[in-house]
């Protein structure tokens, strides 16, 4: 007895030494003169968990549980070894028999809290924090953990004070500064956060979450060069940074840069699978980059990690951006208006409506009437984002416009006008409203610098950026203080923070027009802009706004012109003798039932080539190639997927076009224009919608019809005969270009807009 009391001291002396080897071979002689001695098998237990012997560990201490069951330290000790092995809820028993056996056992609530966080259960977490505040209100490491479980709960005001007393009674204990740092971030204060991450950094340098942090912060602040220099500095500190990694593949996702993405999320996923976080990014890059049924996957798996309302939203409206036939569009449109209904049907909540991104873009390529499901979509907005529904202070009571006033003042909302699609519907009409009746603001969430965004904030009399920093709030309080008379919407569903402003009222008149030519469904949108041409005088069905025919199209275009030399076919690797049928769009244009026509185009006309521009991710091609191989494998080889190009090499090529081809359902805007100012035919099959019917407009303006048909087979027969018949070619080509000088540089279109906003704002301030 009195030997292993002796060899007990001295393991010990050891074991408190930290000569954990040499304690452990003490403890072991001891057992092996008693194999119950339940002071040996207690220590050996937590020796093993230091060691990281986690079943081990377990065992010993259980073995000493059963000698006796009612040592506290002993349920302590066995918890710590579940924790260790990631055995959370046998870690809570065990940590929940220690204080029951020990009311006041402060590391026992204190564990029992951090193992209940791990396991989700954040509320019944931070009830142990404060009881273990209660028993010592110094406890630092319970006012840190108190501060993260807040933080979890969105409680950062709260937060932010627990990890101020944290670091106060603490100072050297860094992750205090860093998650007092990612509090303040989250609530905008980037200024103070940085301070606190820089200060974390001056303790140690190789701190990977403060650079992990500071890279955060790079990136809210728009600096996506010096946030990835950030990101990587974190790894060269842990390669095993999740968070580094799912950040890394975020800035490469806003930088275009896709299959580095991926690839940077594949890994975040690697280090830490139960980030449910890394698998929603993830699943949402696979969703772009066209992997639809990976994507599904992955934001299940995010939505079983950590399940909420936006995870479900999201995984309901994932669509494929290619899709494969008729019937799976109609499928996904079934499964997409199942999952909304269901959510409906509850009282879902949405905390960060910006972070789902913009759910169904793609939606809008299938054909079809989506008045219902935009405001269906809309509806669950407003319920699941209270506030959303912000009505600025100037639009709250009916009031007379202020005195004085002389000038309509309209806001310009968009995050395109730039070098863009809609900066260049939208640069002539900004540049071209006559400035001695209005106002113009230029309003968007991103600062953009290349030569079409300068020269619309040139035009613009006042040009504004929010920060990505900024909160949607805060935005919302920005633009309102400006008391606009009009905000004018010239794209919403492209991406989320127009689309989420538009359900604000900022002024007593907010306009969409067709950008993205689709419906809101949003109720603060008054009206929806077109013309005669471009909606039938039935079209008011496929509108919540009301809407409005001008009888032409408000848009001031410039005429494109061509760099010279000009560029030959041998430049784009297209053949001299060929008839070059140009479909110059985006492959998610490409519907299905455009198949059975571009086949019979190619199959009527042995030497005609169907000239396409490559996706920007090499997915879209596979995806759609492998869908004509299908539907027109004789003629496939004949589809030639041209690399996208800069613009003016993009005009070069739309001018080599014998015939362009305006695809079914969605046509084109842009694309019209630019190739009827070359003379190039543009054969179009109008639809029932405005997104199908905007070449038959320009047509109309000119006052020709040559090219618009009515019927799958007039398209096929036309296209053939304009592709085949250089002489005939020439005559429809000679008869555009004789006619074209009314769709450029033609300001009827803004005075025409001019009267009618003129009109709204005074009825609206009339009453």
């Amino acid at each position: 007895m009195a030997r292993s009391s002796e060899l007990l001291a001295r393991a010990l002396r050891h074991h408190k030494a930290g000569n954990l080897s040499e304690a452990e071979k003490i403890y072991g002689q001891i057992l092996a003169a008693d194999p119950t001695h339940v002071d040996a098998l207690h220590h050996l237990g937590v020796i093993a968990t230091q060691l990281g012997k986690h079943e081990s560990a377990i065992e010993y201490i259980r073995q000493a549980i059963a000698q006796i069951a009612g040592v506290a330290a002993f349920h302590y000790n066995l918890g710590c070894a579940y924790q260790a092995g990631n055995k959370r809820d046998e870690a809570i028993a065990a940590y929940q028999e220690a204080v029951r056996l020990k009311p006041k056992y402060i590391e026992a609530h204190h564990n029992l809290g951090v193992a209940l966080q791990e396991s989700g259960k954040v509320d019944q977490a931070a009830d142990c924090f404060r009881h273990v505040l209660q028993l010592n209100p110094k406890h630092a490491l319970a006012h840190l953990q108190l501060g993260k479980v807040l933080a979890r709960q969105n409680s950062l005001d709260e937060a932010i004070a627990s990890f101020q007393k944290a670091a106060k009674l603490k100072p050297d204990l860094i992750d205090a500064l860093v998650d007092l740092g990612a509090a303040l971030r989250r609530l905008g204060k980037l200024s103070d956060a940085k301070n606190c991450f820089e200060a974390a950094l001056r303790q140690n340098p190789a701190l990977a979450s403060a650079h992990n942090q500071l890279g955060r912060i790079a990136e809210a602040e728009g600096r996506l060069d010096q946030a990835r220099r950030r990101f990587e500095s974190a790894l060269k500190h842990d390669p095993g940074l999740a968070a580094a990694h799912l950040n890394l593949g975020r800035v490469a996702t806003r930088q275009r840069k896709y299959d580095e993405a991926e690839q940077r999320l594949r890994i975040a996923v690697q280090h830490d699978p139960a980030s449910a976080a890394a698998h929603e990014a993830l699943g949402a890059v696979l969703a772009g980059q066209g992997c639809w049924a990976e994507s599904l996957q992955m934001l299940a798996l995010a939505y079983q990690l950590e399940p909420s309302d936006a995870r479900r939203l999201k995984h309901a409206t994932v669509l494929p951006i290619v899709s494969e036939s008729i019937e799976q569009m109609h499928e996904h449109r079934r499964r997409l208006h199942a999952g909304l209904a269901q959510l409906l049907a509850g009282n879902p909540h949405i905390a960060d409506p910006l972070g789902l991104g913009m759910l169904d873009f793609y939606i809008a390529y299938h054909g079809m009437n989506k008045r219902s499901w935009r405001a269906d979509l809309a509806k669950l907005y407003l319920k699941a984002c209270p506030g959303l529904d912000y009505v600025a202070p100037h639009c709250r009571s009916a009031r007379p416009r202020a005195t004085g006033r002389k000038k309509i003042k309209i806001g310009f909302l968009s995050q395109h006008l730039r070098t863009h699609t809609i900066g260049r519907l939208n640069v002539g009409l900004i540049e071209q409203l006559d400035r001695s009746k209005f106002e113009v603001f230029v309003i968007r969430q991103t600062a953009h610098d290349d030569e079409l965004a300068r020269r619309i904030n040139k035009a613009a009399d006042h040009s504004l950026t929010m920060p990505d920093s900024e909160s949607l709030s805060s935005a919302r309080e920005t633009i309102a203080a400006l008391e606009l008379d009009v905000a004018y919407y010239p794209d919403i569903g492209m991406e989320p923070w127009t689309y989420l402003l538009a359900f604000s009222r900022l002024a007593p008149v907010q306009c969409l027009t067709w950008g993205h030519p689709l419906t809101s469904g949003i109720p603060a949108l008054d009206y929806f802009v077109s013309s005669e041409d471009l909606d039938s005088p039935a079209a008011g069905d496929h509108y919540s706004e009301r809407l409005v025919r001008l009888p032409r199209p408000a848009v001031y275009y410039h005429r494109p012109t061509l760099k010279h030399p000009a560029k030959t076919r041998s430049h784009f690797a297209l053949p001299e003798g060929a008839h070059l049928y140009g479909c110059l769009q985006t492959l998610y244009k490409f519907h299905p039932e455009f198949d059975s026509i571009l086949a019979e185009i190619l199959r009527r006309d042995p030497a005609g080539i169907a000239v396409l521009i490559s996706g920007t991710r090499s997915r879209w091609n596979e995806l759609l190639l492998k869908r004509f191989r299908t539907s027109m494998s004789d003629v496939v080889e004949r589809v030639r997927l041209v690399p996208p190009q800069a613009y003016p090499d993009f005009l070069a090529l739309a001018s080599l076009c014998d015939v362009m081809l305006d695809p079914l359902h969605f046509g084109g805007g842009n694309t019209a224009y630019e190739a009827l100012s070359f003379g190039v035919p543009v054969v179009t099959l109008p639809s029932e919608f405005l997104r199908g019917r905007i070449a038959q407009a320009l047509y109309c303006v000119m006052n020709l019809s040559d090219c618009v048909v009515k019927t799958p087979e007039e398209y096929v027969s036309l296209a053939v005969r304009l592709g085949t018949h250089a002489e005939y070619r020439a005559t429809i080509s000679q008869k555009i270009i004789a006619v074209t000088s009314v769709l450029f540089e033609n300001d009827a279109g803004v005075r025409q807009l001019e009267d009618f906003l003129a009109q709204a704002v005074e009825q609206n301030y009339s009453g």
